[in-house]
């Protein structure tokens, strides 16, 4: 089982190059700001890492003002504003380096001992503080050189700077280290036991050391996570919904238009079907009085073709008796110029043409 051994705090707040002895338990006694919440604040940045999820002070005032840089410049005055003298803010350090290093020990595996830690680097005029994320195998804390001795011979300790212990991490086999935060947290997650992503925000919430009184405010502060409510997210999907609710009651007006001009449209449809259907019912009255008319007119057709062809048979005979009596008819008058008073008769009547002296010819000889 892999346990925290150590913490050793190099320039941290007002910790110089101290190390606590954890061996898996350990009870921190002490007067209000001696640091006790400073130190569980730095085993919390060195676990957690990621800065947007650490809640500093957590243990002794939810609504600290406890910052990173506040802690590498050692910070001092008071943390409330509305306290007698706030606002005069001094600070123990100038531009400095400081280190959080942590020791980690397995008693069935000691090759899955190592050491990792946060090295943190401020200035003056600038409240950015750069971050130094490491794990180094196979070591202890007192392996770890974030101090080394002066190189002017006097005795003296000075903290290396992050470009230097950068250097001394290459150097060291096995030593790694990492700019992001993300890259370390998932090698911390998987030397200490393959541990879930939530393992960090866990860490922040047992730092909070509130009595559990109900299940119900246990699981709410220490097994579900917290999010923060968007609230112009919230506000702009209000607005959207409001604009489509408008937009929904205006398409039902509008559907309700559809509706009155679709009826009125069925009912103008069922007066033409009904118009047409009366339409069709005079067109097929028509079509019955006209098929009527040409079935007498077919039957006058074939009797006055019946008739034509009597007539044409009469025509015929009445043609050739023509012909017959004017044949006798020129045989009479040929006898008739032969009697000698028919000629005496011819001279004494003036008549206008030839056929009618003959006819009174014929007749006076008829009624001699």
């Amino acid at each position: 089982m892999r346990r925290l051994e150590a913490v050793r705090l190099v320039q941290w707040y007002h910790f110089q190059d101290e190390v606590l002895r954890i061996g898996g338990n350990c009870l921190l006694l002490g007067d209000n700001g001696s640091g006790k919440t400073t130190v569980l604040d730095a085993i919390q940045i060195a676990l957690v890492a990621d800065l947007s999820e650490v809640l500093l002070n957590r243990a002794a005032n939810e609504k600290s003002r406890r910052t990173l840089y506040g802690y590498v410049r050692w910070k001092i005055g008071s943390e409330d504003e509305s306290r007698p003298g706030a606002g005069a803010v001094r600070f123990g350090r100038g531009a400095c380096t400081s280190y959080v290093i942590l020791e980690f020990c397995d008693d069935q595996n000691p090759n899955s001992n190592f050491s990792c830690g946060i090295g943190f680097e401020a200035t003056e005029t600038d409240s950015e503080v750069v971050k130094l994320h490491f794990v180094v195998p196979d070591a202890r804390l007192s392996d770890i050189e974030a101090v080394v001795s002066s190189a002017n011979g006097q005795g003296q300790e000075v903290v290396r700077p992050l470009r230097e212990f950068r250097s001394w991490l290459r150097m060291r086999s096995g030593g790694r280290y990492w700019q992001d935060a993300g890259t370390y947290r998932e090698e911390l997650r998987q030397r200490l036991g393959v541990l879930p992503e939530s393992f960090h925000r866990l860490i922040v919430k047992a730092l909070a050391f509130k009595p559990i009184g109900q299940v119900r405010q246990f699981v709410f502060d220490y097994l579900l996570d917290a999010h923060p409510v968007d609230t112009a997210a919230l506000q702009a999907n209000l607005e959207h919904y409001k604009r489509l609710e408008g937009e929904v009651n205006e398409a039902e007006k509008r559907i309700q238009e559809l509706d009155e001009i679709v009826r009125e449209g069925d009912r103008i449809r069922g007066e033409q079907h009904t118009a047409e259907s009366h339409r069709y019912m005079e067109l097929c009255a028509d079509r019955e009085t006209a098929n009527a008319k040409f079935r007498a007119l077919e039957e006058n057709l074939a009797g006055a073709r019946a008739t034509l062809q009597g007539l044409t048979a009469r025509g015929v005979t009445v043609n050739t008796e023509l012909e017959d009596l004017s044949r006798e008819w020129e045989r009479v008058i040929g006898l008739l110029e032969g009697q000698e008073v028919y000629r005496q008769l011819r001279d004494l009547e003036p008549v206008d043409d030839e056929h009618n002296c003959s006819a009174i010819g014929a007749r006076r000889i008829h009624r001699k």
